[in-house]
């Protein structure tokens, strides 16, 4: 079965497809959870909510829409309520850094993870998950418009500022 169908079948109640979509995408909620939580028990109970939600909310899912982008969303907003509740929680920069998969072409060092996470760090919430959701997930500039609910033009144009802010940052030392 390929991804859409276990996303229709679960949609219908089916049990097996739903524990397949868990099977499926737990890596990937975990990890941003992970990155964003900077911790590793609280990414487990984010994905743990993530897939509580998704279990609720499945039968609203519009099968038109991209399965990943709709549960990123979802997880987001998770993930920003516990931030409200929960604002001074952290983990080692090693759980973090051991969990950065870096979508391009070459390896990052230590170092260079060191450097980037910490310019992460002070980015603004929205530019740190736009350069998330871009260069460890993968994401297209399109899915990047359709999880924020903006245009793909302003998804180009967002995302060009928050690179263009990480660089100075990691450039000037202010990371």
């Amino acid at each position: 079965m390929d991804d859409k169908e276990i996303i229709h079948e679960a949609k219908k109640g089916d049990s097996r497809a739903f524990e397949q979509l868990v099977e499926l995408y737990h890596r990937r909620v975990y990890a941003v959870a992970l990155m964003h939580l900077r911790n590793k028990e609280d990414a487990k109970d984010i994905s743990q909510e993530v897939f509580i939600s998704l279990h609720r909310h499945i039968g609203r899912f519009n099968e038109d829409m991209k399965f990943f982008t709709w549960l990123y969303a979802m997880e987001m907003n998770l993930i920003r309520s516990f931030w409200r509740k929960n604002k001074n929680r952290t983990c080692s920069i090693d759980e973090v850094l051991d969990s950065l998969v870096f979508h391009e072409d070459k390896e990052l060092s230590r170092e260079d993870k060191i450097q980037l996470f910490d310019a992460l760090e002070k980015l603004e919430e929205e530019e740190n998950s736009i350069i998330v959701m871009r260069y460890f997930e993968n994401y297209s500039v399109e899915e990047i418009a359709e999880v924020l609910n903006i245009s793909e033009s302003n998804a180009k144009i967002r995302l060009f500022r928050a690179r263009n802010k990480l660089e100075e940052l990691i450039d000037g030392g202010g990371a």
